[in-house]
């Protein structure tokens, strides 16, 4: 990192304790927002962003993209000014989504595994593994297969008076399990440890595994669903709804709607502020890398055809790359009125989604020998997240030197010691 804009770990106003902000609550605070999770999100949603020196404002838009630099507002009425600069702050930077909800250009997550094992001990026991040996390999990375074992989740787990309360989506028994329709519940239930016929625990059901294959792709009369049904001795095979473009998004929001403990319900967002509708949005098509490749490989049978499937790996931003993808940066300058900097929420939800996650964000204003002229800086975490389609907003005052605005964006994720640098945009003011 450049020494002249190192950012200065910039904290709420109020410092909240980093044990609890990493999501280590003890049993009462995690209790406490467990009993009154509606009532305190309403309450923070109303609440003005937490801070460091800059003036942080939130606004929503489903404006079209255009670039800032070089157009001078400072003279328009302010309410058109905010107007117009919302025309420049769509979501970008992930990619153009197309009608079915894919965003391109997704890479191979490369995720900083902080405090956790980098794959799911034991993974290539689980059932699925013999012939899916690839796509088991990438779950076995995933939050998915950790979901049960990850030691902040079992740490806040032996505090709760009600660790059931998590069990629903930690541990779910298979979602298309719970009605004749097939269709995935509002609220998942929790899978209880199942028996052989010889009286041994079934690995593949194993909690061990927390959402495993079976929590998406096994129908209520186990068959495996998926986006074809072709047929294989291995087991019954169906073709579902739930694995296509228009469908998939019903698997994710049965869990990820629900807000308990640290957890927000991101998906709720999503719904409400209807990205599929708006944007051509989709869970998949953003945490999944599409890719091509044989579905399956069974000792003794031919290969099978490499075709269009995606990765289990799911992107998070436990990866560095990903996480960069979730902002936007526009930097508008605005004459005697200084340089506004705008930080666009572009994830389809607010950001972030988890108690513990936060983002730390520093402008600095340079004069053309890259001498700092001016800083603000800003906190985005649970208190003080960004809407899905809104921004923050930081303001840095007019300086006759000035020649360029160097943004820094990093990620202090829940697990981690030290934030990590995502995302550095420098800006030539005009």
């Amino acid at each position: 990192m450049h020494a002249d804009i190192e950012p200065q770990s910039p904290r709420p106003t109020a410092p909240v304790p980093r044990r609890q902000a990493r999501g280590l609550a003890p049993a009462a605070i995690v209790c406490a927002i467990m009993a009154i999770s509606c009532i305190a999100w309403t309450m923070l949603e109303r609440s003005t962003p937490r801070q460091g020196s800059a003036r942080a404002a939130l606004i929503a838009s489903h404006a079209p993209v255009g670039s800032a630099i070089g157009t001078d507002r400072s003279s328009m009425p302010e309410p058109d000014r905010q107007a117009a600069l919302q025309d420049d702050v769509r979501p970008t930077g992930i990619g153009d989504a197309t009608k079915k909800g894919r965003y391109e250009g997704l890479a191979e997550p490369q995720p900083i595994d902080a405090d956790r094992p980098s794959h799911l001990p034991g993974w290539e026991q689980h059932s699925c593994a013999k012939c899916h040996v690839e796509a088991a390999r990438e779950w076995a990375s995933s939050t998915h297969a950790m979901a049960w074992i990850d030691p902040r989740y079992q740490e806040a787990l032996a505090d709760m008076k009600r660790p059931e309360a998590c069990h629903n989506c930690h541990i779910p028994t298979p979602l298309h399990a719970h009605a004749d329709d097939g269709k995935p519940p509002q609220k998942p239930t929790t899978r209880a440890l199942t028996t052989s016929d010889a009286g041994e625990p079934r690995s593949d059901a194993d909690i061990h595994y927390g959402i495993a294959c079976a929590t998406c792709h096994e129908a209520k009369d186990g068959a495996i669903l998926g986006p074809r049904g072709g047929p294989t001795d291995a087991h019954p095979t169906r073709k579902d709804d739930s694995f296509t473009d228009e469908g998939a998004d019903r698997l994710c929001i049965s869990c990820h709607a629900t807000s308990v403990g640290p957890v927000v319900g991101i998906a709720k967002d999503y719904v409400d502020s209807r990205q599929r509708e708006s944007h051509g949005l989709s869970c998949v098509g953003c945490h999944m890398q599409p890719l091509e490749r044989p579905i399956a490989a069974e000792d003794g049978k031919a290969a099978y055809p490499s075709r269009a499937t995606r990765s289990h790996a799911l992107q998070t931003p436990r990866d560095p790359a990903f996480a960069a993808r979730a902002f936007a940066i526009v930097v508008e300058p605005m004459g005697a009125d200084g340089t506004l900097v705008a930080l666009r929420n572009t994830t389809g939800h607010r950001v972030p989604g988890l108690v513990g996650r936060e983002f730390l964000v520093a402008a600095v204003l340079r004069d053309g020998e890259g001498k700092e002229l001016a800083r603000e800086e800003l906190v985005i975490d649970r208190s003080s997240a960004i809407p899905a389609d809104g921004a923050a907003h930081l303001e840095l005052p007019a300086k006759a030197a000035a020649r360029d605005v160097v943004v820094v964006l990093q990620h202090l994720g829940p697990g981690m010691d030290d934030p990590i640098e995502i995302k550095r945009q420098t800006t030539r003011l005009p």
